[in-house]
């Protein structure tokens, strides 16, 4: 809302209280009215003042109720629509004077109701207008036969007598009262123009507040990509425009992924500067830190301190992930325990938990170290989790969470969505006092391709499934192990036997991802196709048989998808088995 609109906001009240006063007096005037021509004794006027109420009394009700009407339209909303129902109101009084000439007193409701718009200058000039209108109200009644001055015995012109005695004595009262008037109006207007002010203040806040939310929001990682090593998600919703929460994750390096979830002390502005500063100085020390999560706490800490005069502090959780052992070094400063699945069961990861950062200096903060193993998952999260709390103060507590995510045991995204919204149920109607952040990781195991190229010889067979089964890293069960070997064995002998009249090689490619073996031999030997031949028909009898394509046969019953191309000069046989 800007300065224009609060005024008109104003005025419109204003107008509003004036339309509801002019319907009153439009209704008294037409009492006036039926009384004076039912001949009501009190209500008897002259001939020439009964012409005038015939004349004008239509005209002034319609007047009167006229912007009552219009409120309800867009008229209302126009800067001419207060002059004109003041115009109306200011007239109606008039009137009244004509009537009740001895009842001068009826002009001090036109200064006080012009108070009403908080423009003292609006005020001036309804008091100049209406000081003008009581001089000539009782002079055109005495002029009509309408009004006889009282002169106190006094052998005075009734003119002389109505100045002293009528016009006079109500022109005093009225100067003071628009005086008053005017004092109000000047003081009202003050706080108006103070209103103003605030309103600009709130809005300048509300402009920075939202700059600083965009900032925050910014340095939050927002893309959460699914990898080869295994999937994560977070979230972080503030209790006001900016929180002091935080989560992180970065690669360090190739092999090396960093995870950080803090809590900034306090709320607000500040809070989110120093989660800010927490943030990026465990992102620049963490490139230097050899994986060491103890070093860059410590390091983070003693910068943390430093010029930390408001004696803010941080919570922090960091951890950093080996993607290809699954090894996992963190470090925890004073933050909640995250839950961990490990051997399929969730709990609580124990370690003790050093102090916050930012409040002891030369504090010494100890590293830990787990392992995750594929499908192993790491729910870490802040207290405005479970200290969020419902209208019966209930909190959303440790065990329910932990349930939780032990029922859901579900990807990263399905689960921190899932538990958000069980929070926003549980404490529906609640106010959030805390920022609320989520960040899991599911890990699963990092694989690359493994190539290797081999002499195509009978003598290099061990060779070729030593290498198939060192990629694998022992994933596999004895059954599944033998499987391989008679596979590869079949292959690599069929290349090694038939491919090259002499000296050729034979190229074999491993990758084992997300529980899926693709196998892939290569050579550039005689071009041949070794799904081309029929299946043999398993149901003859041996002797009856076709020779050869039994072994290839085999091949396919193991593995559950076999391609082959042949591209670039290479028979390429590519064997998929899902485990």
């Amino acid at each position: 809302m800007n300065e224009k609109d609060i005024y008109l906001q104003n005025e419109k009240k204003a107008n509003i209280s004036l339309a509801f006063t002019s319907l009153v007096l439009a209704v008294f005037m037409l009492v006036t009215l039926i009384l004076n021509v039912c001949k009501v004794q009190a209500f008897l006027y002259s001939d020439s003042i009964n012409l005038l109420i015939l004349l004008l009394f239509p005209i002034l009700i319609v007047a009167l109720a006229l912007p009552a009407c219009l409120l309800k339209t867009k008229l209302s909303s126009q800067h001419w629509f207060k002059y004109f129902i003041l115009i109306s109101f200011v007239v109606a009084i008039a009137v009244l004077g004509f009537l009740v000439p001895q009842e001068g007193i009826f002009f001090a409701a036109c200064v006080v109701a012009s108070t009403l718009y908080f423009r003292p200058k609006t005020t001036r000039i309804v008091f100049y207008v209406t000081l003008g209108l009581m001089i000539v109200a009782p002079v055109v009644a005495v002029a009509l036969n309408n009004y006889e001055p009282i002169t106190y015995g006094m052998n005075i012109n009734k003119y002389a007598a109505l100045f002293i005695f009528n016009i006079l004595p109500r022109v005093l009262a009225i100067v003071v009262i628009a005086q008053i008037a005017n004092g109000l109006a000047l003081r009202a207007d003050k706080i108006l123009g103070q209103e103003v002010n605030e309103v600009k203040r709130n809005q300048k806040v509300t402009s920075e507040l939202s700059i600083a939310s965009a900032i925050q929001s910014a340095v939050l990682p927002k893309e959460f990509p699914d990898s080869k090593y295994g999937e994560l998600y977070a979230i972080m919703d503030p209790a006001k425009e900016v929180g002091g929460d935080f989560y992180d994750f970065f690669e360090i390096d190739d092999d090396h992924l960093a995870i950080v979830i803090g809590d900034a002390s306090g709320k607000g502005i500040p809070s989110s500067l120093y989660m800010m500063k927490a943030q990026s100085l465990i992102r620049a020390l963490a490139k230097d830190s050899k994986y060491d999560t103890a070093k860059i706490i410590n390091e983070a800490n003693a910068g943390l301190c430093e010029g930390n005069e408001y004696n803010m502090f941080v919570t922090c959780w960091l951890g950093i992930l080996d993607k290809e052992s699954g090894e996992l070094r963190f470090t925890n400063a004073g933050h909640n325990p995250p839950i961990i699945k490990s051997n399929g069961k969730f709990s609580y990861l124990s370690a003790k938990p050093g102090l916050v950062l930012g409040g002891f200096k030369d504090f010494e903060y100890k590293e830990a170290k787990t392992k995750l193993n594929k499908g192993d998952k790491l729910f870490l999260y802040t207290d405005g989790v479970t200290e969020a709390h419902n209208v019966r103060s209930e909190l959303y507590g440790e065990d329910r969470l932990i349930e939780m995510v032990s029922n859901l045991d579900a990807s990263p995204y399905e689960t921190v969505t899932k538990i958000r919204n069980d929070i926003r149920e549980f404490s529906r109607n609640a106010e959030q006092f805390d920022d609320i952040t989520m960040l899991m990781v599911e890990y699963r195991k990092a694989q690359s391709v493994f190539s290797k190229k081999f002499e195509a010889k009978a003598d290099n067979l061990e060779n070729v499934q030593n290498f198939i089964l060192s990629s694998i890293k022992g994933d596999l069960d004895v059954k599944d192990k033998n499987q391989l070997l008679i596979v590869s064995e079949e292959v690599f002998i069929n290349i090694a036997s038939y491919a090259y009249e002499g000296k050729g090689y034979c190229t074999v490619d491993v990758n084992y991802e997300n529980d899926v073996l693709t196998l892939v031999f290569s050579d550039n030997g005689v071009k041949f196709d070794p799904l081309a031949k029929e299946d043999p028909n398993t149901k003859q009898k041996a002797e009856d048989r076709q020779i050869g394509g039994l072994g290839i046969f085999m091949v396919k019953n193991l593995m559950d998808k076999v391609y082959y191309e042949y591209k670039d000069g290479k028979n390429i046989l590519t064997m998929i088995k899902k485990y």
